[in-house]
């Protein structure tokens, strides 16, 4: 009687298992049956595994035969991805694998910027002519002043001939004919006041 109840505990595990088994098969054959729907030539197959390479997964020697070891290949890729590892391939994957067996485009060279000829051209005439008009040379800054204070003294230094007071401005000359009649009439002499007045005014 124990064989009895141990066949009857293990009965549903093993229907559970056929059934995934069964399953199993039916998602190979159906995935077998996509990828067959492909009709994948044999170059075709040659880049698969190159991209199976390339992606770090050996599928041996890119010969365009799938066999054992590209199966396994695939089934490993298929399962870094996220995706049923039937070993076979759909569309999309193969896609996949085909467009990661292409190398790598090259990199561009930056575009060389080559001088324009008008502006080559155009800057000796350039130097050329700002050589033949050199700068004029600095002028000191004290020249200016030095020589602005020498023409206006310059009329002062030369009185005309015959008048002593004729370099001192108006306004001196007139205080000097004022202070001369002052002391004239302090001291008394009311004579030569009024020739000092009119000296003034002659002035």
């Amino acid at each position: 009687m124990p064989c009895d109840r141990l066949t009857a505990a293990a009965l549903p595990l093993a229907l559970l298992v056929c059934v995934l088994v069964a399953v199993g098969v039916a998602e190979t054959l159906g995935a077998a049956a996509g990828e067959a729907a492909l009709a994948l030539d044999r170059p075709t197959r040659r880049l698969i595994q190159q991209g199976l390479r390339n992606e770090g997964f050996d599928p041996g020697t890119p010969d365009g035969l799938f066999g054992p070891r590209t199966r396994a290949a695939i089934r490993d890729w298929q399962q870094s991805r996220g995706a049923s590892p039937t070993g076979y391939l759909n569309g999309a994957e193969a896609e996949r694998l085909r467009t990661a067996a292409m190398p790598p485009p090259p990199p561009q060279a930056a575009p060389s910027v080559e001088p324009d000829a008008a502006s080559a051209d155009a800057q000796p005439a350039f130097t050329a002519e700002a050589d033949s008009n050199p700068a004029p040379p600095p002028v000191a800054a004290e020249a200016a002043p030095q020589n602005a204070a020498a023409t206006n003294t310059e009329p002062m230094s030369r009185p005309p001939p015959g008048s002593a007071n004729a370099q001192l401005p108006p306004d001196i000359l007139v205080d000097r004919h004022l202070l001369r009649a002052e002391r004239l009439l302090a001291d008394g002499d009311l004579t030569a006041a009024p020739e000092a007045g009119v000296a003034h005014g002659g002035a």
